[in-house]
């Protein structure tokens, strides 16, 4: 059985892990009730997008959405081939589902497998849209 590591292919690793560094860093700008709350999920042409489950929350990134973009732009400057030049904000009301699982439970390493699963597969369909 190998691990399911060896079957992703490595520039995909790299890319999940460019969105999640990313994402971090949108995190440590925003307040801690909107860490589970708001994701990014790709750059494309210039464009930071970010997907959150509600208006509200959408409101509160998009009041800081100058910032965010010069700390992305300050911060990642070494790793993104070209700056940020603005920011996109989707709502998503799926992902209040998707996040139903206790913020908590996924700090965790007691998630069992089949919520591991359903988790990544909603996920992979949300990138895919």
């Amino acid at each position: 059985m190998h691990p399911i590591r060896s079957l992703i292919d490595e520039k995909y690793l790299q890319k999940v892990k460019n969105i999640q560094s990313l994402t971090a860093s949108i995190h440590s700008r925003l307040p801690s009730k909107l860490h589970r709350h708001c994701w990014c999920i790709s750059i494309d042409n210039n464009v930071l997008i970010i997907v959150t489950d509600s208006p509200e929350h959408a409101a509160t990134i998009r009041y800081q959405q100058y910032e965010i973009v010069k700390q992305i732009n300050e911060e990642f400057s070494a790793s993104l081939s070209s700056t940020i030049k603005k920011l996109k904000i989707k709502i998503d009301y799926n992902l209040a589902k998707i996040t139903s699982i206790k913020y908590e439970q996924m700090n965790t390493h007691h998630i069992d497998r089949k919520n591991a699963k359903n988790h990544c597969d909603q996920m992979m369909n949300l990138l895919k849209e």
